[in-house]
């Protein structure tokens, strides 16, 4: 029996960039950067194409309601969660405040695969808040 290839096994979602980096109701600091490398046939080279960042979410005002069983949607506050920046010259101290000129968005997908949902948020650079 043939196989499908794995781009057609995934269902894409957009994800509302503009909603997820309001500035007026979150706040987001760097916890760890990484080298992010190329891939290629499913393997890692060695050419760094830019940093992954773990960022934390610090503040978020925003209320997200209930579930249809009647509980309270928990906000972003303390959550953390990758993106990838392609500025692999990009070194900032953990803890600094950063924030994300949509701007220089280049994606921002949601996919299903086999580690269940996924997220794909890629910028060209970000914005060191002094």
């Amino acid at each position: 029996m043939a196989r499908l290839p794995n781009q057609y096994l995934f269902v894409k979602t957009i994800v509302d960039a503009e909603r997820l980096f309001d500035e007026k109701t979150k706040s987001y600091v760097v916890v760890e950067l990484r080298d992010a490398y190329e891939y290629a046939d499913g393997k890692r080279t060695d050419n760094v194409i830019g940093k992954n960042v773990t960022l934390m979410c610090t503040r978020d005002e925003e209320d997200y309601g209930v579930t249809k069983a009647g509980k309270k949607i928990p906000n972003l506050k303390f959550k953390q969660f990758d993106i990838k920046i392609l500025n692999g010259a990009f070194e900032v101290p953990k803890g600094t405040r950063v924030k994300m000129d949509l701007g220089k968005l280049e994606k921002a997908v949601g996919y299903r695969n086999d580690f269940g949902e996924q997220v794909s948020i890629v910028f060209k650079d970000l914005d060191v808040i002094k």
